[in-house]
């Protein structure tokens, strides 16, 4: 039972961590939620839940391209120039994880990069004896 407490008030707390930025339209008529990616001149990506999205920066308001000009280089890597997180970005934690990362695709498990610092870590660990 305290197990389950502890799991659920850890989800609660990563969630609340989590903010989405709304984003609103050229002609102000729709807006939605999703947390920013990258952008380079041209377009956006941003995740919104556990879907990746690109667009073009045209259809944004002027608020977002504003903001967006004031992120400036932070954010304008284009997917294949990613540069690798430091080791300061990672902190202590990061860094001690970092070469045994895998992630599962598909049937099998493969080893996996870090792309960029994470805002938060989940670690799932288990046993059996």
């Amino acid at each position: 039972m305290k197990i389950k407490l502890t799991s659920l008030l850890a989800t609660i707390a990563l969630t609340a961590y989590v903010q989405a930025r709304t984003w609103t339209s050229a002609d102000g008529s729709k807006t939605f939620k999703a947390d920013y990616i990258s952008h380079t001149e041209n377009s956006v990506v941003v995740m919104k839940g556990l879907k990746r999205m690109n667009f073009k920066t045209s259809l944004l308001s002027e608020a977002d391209r504003d903001w967006l000009k004031e992120q400036g280089q932070k954010g304008s890597l284009e997917p294949d120039e990613k540069a690798e997180p430091t080791a300061d970005e990672l902190g202590e934690f990061g860094n001690n994880i970092k070469n045994d990362l895998v992630i599962f695709e598909g049937k099998r498990y493969s080893k996996h990069k870090l792309e960029s610092a994470p805002e938060y870590y989940l670690i799932y660990f288990t046993a059996s004896w």
